[in-house]
Formats: structure tokens, sequence, C-alpha cells
């Protein structure tokens, strides 16, 4: 498998992990980015005692907890603040129930990235790996 297929094959695990870890779209790709140098600089000690899908995510891991860069954080009370600030949006029947599912499912997508960002950089890589 060259570089370019390793590559294709697990940018988008890698994105959606790192956006998980960090939410903000920018943020995910320049830990991305940073992941995949330093996964591109160490393949020959890639031993494969383990899949290669669970080394980059180690590598991702390591990377994310070792940054001194600042990622986004809220506190629980930033969290509920914009809950407050947040309008009703009532699921009349207007809505086909194949769109009202997919708004609900988003709405707790979004509630719980949002307390994910209430979790500091340790608390937030723990859940993710538990989760995963």
């Amino acid at each position: 498998m060259t570089t370019i297929d390793l590559v294709e094959k697990y940018q988008p695990y890698l994105y959606n992990l790192a956006l998980r870890l960090v939410y903000s779209s920018q943020d995910a790709q320049d830990l991305t980015q940073d992941v995949w140098v330093k996964i591109l600089n160490s393949l020959d000690s890639f031993e494969k005692k383990s899949g290669f899908k669970t080394w980059a995510y180690r590598v991702m891991m390591n990377e994310f907890l070792n940054q001194k860069r600042k990622y986004t954080q809220l506190t629980f009370n930033d969290f509920e603040n914009t809950m407050d600030n947040l309008s009703d949006e009532k699921l009349s029947s207007e809505y086909e129930e194949p769109h009202r599912q997919l708004l609900v499912h988003e709405a707790k997508v979004g509630c719980m990235m949002g307390m994910l960002l209430c979790l500091d950089r340790e608390q937030r890589a723990i859940l993710v790996i538990g989760e995963i």
C-alpha cells in the first residue's frame, strides 16, 4: 500500500476522531495534520504488532494529550448559557418524520459535543477512548 493509499484510507477515521476530541473543524484539521506528520515520519518504526488503525489511533491520542495548544474548552456554565439562549423550535407537523428524526439526532449530537467541551483534555480523551 502506498503512502497516498494509506492517507486516503485512514484520513476520514483520523479526522473524525480528532473532531471528537477538539470539536472545532479547524482544530481537528490541524490535529489530524500533525498526526499525519508524526505517522509518516515514523512509518519505519511501525512494527505491525497491531493493526495500522490501532497504531494511528494511539498516535492521535498521544498527540492530543501532549500538545501544548489550547483547544476550545467550555465550562458547564458556558454550556448552560448557550443552551438557555437557543430558541425553541417546535417539531410541528410541517416536518416529515425523517426530517424530524434528523433534527432530533442533530440536537442530541450537538448537546453531547457541547458537554464534551466542558471536560478537560484528559477527561475528554478518556471518554472518547471508552466510547470507541
